[in-house]
């Protein structure tokens, strides 16, 4: 496995693929918690850039359905 396959993104789509709902949310809400420690001034890319927003949405949609 490369380098490329090993950030949060990709163990978030992991997560998801295999309905591991908690799991998905620590890696969340670790990587944001990390971001907000950083230095103000590196902060202007947000980490949400990373997140595959489609498959938390629909994730979210069957959990509410």
């Amino acid at each position: 496995m490369g380098a490329h396959a090993c950030g949060p993104a990709s163990l978030l789509a992991l997560y998801l693929r295999h309905d591991r709902l908690a799991a998905a949310v620590e890696v969340v809400a670790g990587a944001v918690a990390e971001w907000s420690r950083a230095d103000v001034r590196l902060r202007r890319r947000h980490s949400a850039a990373w997140m595959p927003y489609p498959q938390v949405r629909g994730r979210a949609a069957g959990c509410a359905g």
